[in-house]
Order: structure tokens, then C-alpha cells, then sequence
């Protein structure tokens, strides 16, 4: 409940290169690693031009948000003057997601090689536009 949070800036100061979040990699090398991951991290993803070329202004928050693709699902759209699409909780099989970029005419989504096989070939509509 934010009723009794004011409606203005907090005044809490921020640096570039203060910490934002950590994470850590899959452990593909055999070890999983931290990565400290920072506000001009963000902002340097978040506002790359290619981000602005019409691609991505409804973009598709499906992602964990403790995986790091959810720092493009989110921030991206927020920063770029797009909108955050959030998918229905829950395990959503193709044929669910491929609705939901439908009914909300999404223009960009991070998705795994795994899951663009399994749109590519049993929903391949779901790409069109």
C-alpha cells in the first residue's frame, strides 16, 4: 500500500557505480559466478539507441525476475518510453504466450533458443506484425 508515501522524489542520492543487483551465471564453466551488476549497467543496456528503433515498445516481461533477462524486460521499456507487458502468472505453454503477444501486441521479448523452437514451430503466427 503506497497511500501514505509521498507523491515526490525521495531525495536519496544514487551513484553510477553503485550496486543495482547481483546475480549469478548459469555455471556453464562448470562454476557458478556472482556479477555485480550496476546502476550505469542498467542504464548502458537499457538505453542503447537500438533499443528505439520501434522494435520494443511493448515488450514482454515473462522472465523470473531473478534472471537477468528481466533487466531488459523491464528496464528497457520503462527508459525507452515503451510499456512493460506482464505475462499472466504461472507455467504458460505456447499456445498461452503466443495469445498473450497477441492480445497485447507485443513488439519485443527476450526467449530462450529452447522456446523460440517451440514458437517457431507450434505458433509461428505469434511472430507476424
Amino acid at each position: 500500500d503506497f497511500a501514505d508515501e509521498p507523491g515526490t522524489d525521495p531525495g536519496v542520492p544514487t551513484h553510477a557505480q553503485q550496486l543495482v543487483y547481483a546475480m549469478y551465471t548459469s555455471g556453464s564453466t562448470g562454476t557458478p559466478k556472482g556479477v555485480a551488476n550496476t546502476h550505469r549497467n542498467v542504464v548502458h543496456l537499457a538505453a542503447d539507441r537500438y533499443w528505439r528503433r520501434g522494435n520494443h515498445e511493448r515488450v514482454l516481461m515473462h522472465s523470473p525476475y531473478a534472471f537477468d533477462a528481466s533487466t531488459f524486460e523491464i528496464w528497457t521499456p520503462l527508459l525507452t518510453g515503451g510499456r512493460v507487458v506482464v505475462a499472466p502468472a504461472g507455467r504458460l505453454g505456447g499456445t498461452e504466450l503466443a495469445a498473450v503477444i497477441a492480445e497485447q501486441s507485443v513488439t519485443g521479448m527476450f526467449v530462450s533458443a529452447g522456446l523460440f523452437r517451440v514458437l517457431a514451430e507450434e505458433r509461428p503466427e505469434c511472430f507476424a506484425g
